[in-house]
């Protein structure tokens, strides 16, 4: 699921709670003729089958759906789900199809109201893109952002159709006005860099200064060991997220073997998720503190997580004492990436940051006040997206600390260590 489907069901959610109504009374509200209530159990039953994945039926039962409500600006979800299913299930043809037959019921609608579907043109726009439409693309993407001009990651994908069509002066130029706008996030920024730099030096990581850490000490007297759990994407490397908290906090970091949890105690299947707690229960009864390498263990988890009264957590950590437990996930993480928007770079860069947050957490560093941190505390998902891969002046200032009365001894980096960490800056843009 790429970011532009978060931005989808996001939207489809919008028009489910959005559709129009009559004022309350006794009667069963109807718009144009149609059953309002019903169109919306519909729309969220559809919703639902969509979120399980379930593409096939969400085909199967759109038609049902909008030969009982018909189709309208309430039911363009139904629609929606519809192309968006089809896409998923491989057939393009018919994906353009549902999704066009949008655009003659949005035609009437004012600015305001289009806006909440500019999704369509964008998603008309990678399908054009996919299918080497690239005339089309362009005039689709430039359709959705005529509509929100805001949105960062229509701009970068109109950029990356430009490049792909040839036009790279214009799509160099329109790059490095994004870069320079007020709504792209640190991420977003950093994604620019990484087309900027491959348009014009050929390679990625050019505009990049990582620190020189040859001299720089590196403590003994803690360690963090990251363990993968055994469904986690091989997209994540693990040895470079040591090579980047290493950097960072200055103590040793090591990977683990990948472990398996039993499913029956930390996964529950209802919600598809991890229960964080348990997840750190079986990891306290695995590698209990005093046997494990690492006075601080982070597993990092493919599966979502979930804690105490929360819908999903990033992470689930024990704080401040001498040893800590921890799991992080790096699913939103992937499922929330579309490939024009350097997935693979992105994804690292993010579970980087989020490893960051949560070792943090784990050695007791305090939160921060400024959001770019990459300690910050994040309440969704475009919150984390502002915050940078490196660290803030406080939590140097309060790692340097725990360095002094904890760190025990230490010795330079050198020239090999500091070659990897050089790399792994320049890879993932951890400006």
């Amino acid at each position: 699921m790429g970011r532009g489907t978060l931005r989808l069901l996001v939207a489809v959610l919008g028009c489910v709670l959005a559709t129009p109504t009559v004022m309350s009374g006794a009667q069963p509200r109807t718009v144009e003729g149609h059953d309002v209530e019903a169109a919306k159990a519909d729309i969220q039953q559809l919703g639902e089958l969509f979120a399980d994945q379930q593409f096939d039926a969400v085909v199967r039962a759109a038609g049902p759906m909008l030969a009982r409500h018909g189709l309208t600006p309430a039911t363009i979800t139904i629609v929606v789900l519809e192309a968006e299913s089809r896409r998923r299930l491989g057939d393009r043809t018919e994906a353009i199809r549902a999704y066009e037959r949008v655009l003659p019921v949005l035609a009437p609608l004012n600015n305001v109201e289009q806006r909440r579907f500019s999704f369509v043109f964008f998603r008309l726009a990678m399908l054009a893109q996919e299918t080497r439409q690239l005339d089309q693309a362009v005039a689709r993407a430039e359709a959705g952002l005529r509509l929100e001009p805001q949105n960062t990651w229509g701009q970068i994908l109109l950029g990356e159709i430009l490049t792909e069509r040839g036009d790279r002066g214009r799509a160099l130029a329109h790059f490095k006005e994004v870069a320079a706008s007020s709504f792209a996030t640190s991420e977003d920024r950093a994604v620019l860099a990484m087309k900027i730099d491959r348009l014009t030096t050929g390679r990625t990581g050019a505009s990049i200064t990582p620190p020189d850490m040859r001299q720089v000490s590196r403590h003994e007297g803690l360690s963090i060991a990251l363990v993968p759990l055994s469904d986690l994407m091989k997209e994540v490397k693990l040895a470079d997220v040591c090579v980047a908290l290493e950097a960072a906090w200055r103590i040793r970091c090591e990977v683990l073997a990948p472990l398996s949890l039993p499913e029956g105690e930390v996964f529950v299947a209802p919600r598809g998720q991890y229960n964080a707690d348990r997840v750190l229960d079986e990891l306290r009864r695995r590698l209990p503190g005093e046997t494990r390498p690492g006075r601080y263990l982070l597993a990092v988890a493919g599966r979502d997580l979930f804690g105490p009264k929360t819908r999903f957590v990033f992470s689930w950590q024990t704080g401040g004492g001498n040893l800590g437990v921890g799991v992080t996930s790096a699913y939103r993480f992937a499922a929330l990436l579309d490939d024009f928007y350097e997935k693979p770079a992105v994804l690292m860069r993010r579970v980087i940051i989020q490893a960051l947050s949560t070792t943090a957490s784990m050695l007791g560093v305090n939160r921060p006040t400024n959001p770019e941190c990459p300690t910050a505390f994040p309440m969704d998902f475009r919150e984390f997206q502002l915050k940078r891969p490196r660290l803030c002046a406080s939590d140097v200032e309060q790692r340097d600390a725990i360095l002094r009365t904890r760190g025990g001894a230490a010795r330079p980096f050198g020239d090999a260590r500091s070659r990897e960490i050089d790399r792994v800056y320049r890879a993932y843009y951890l400006d």
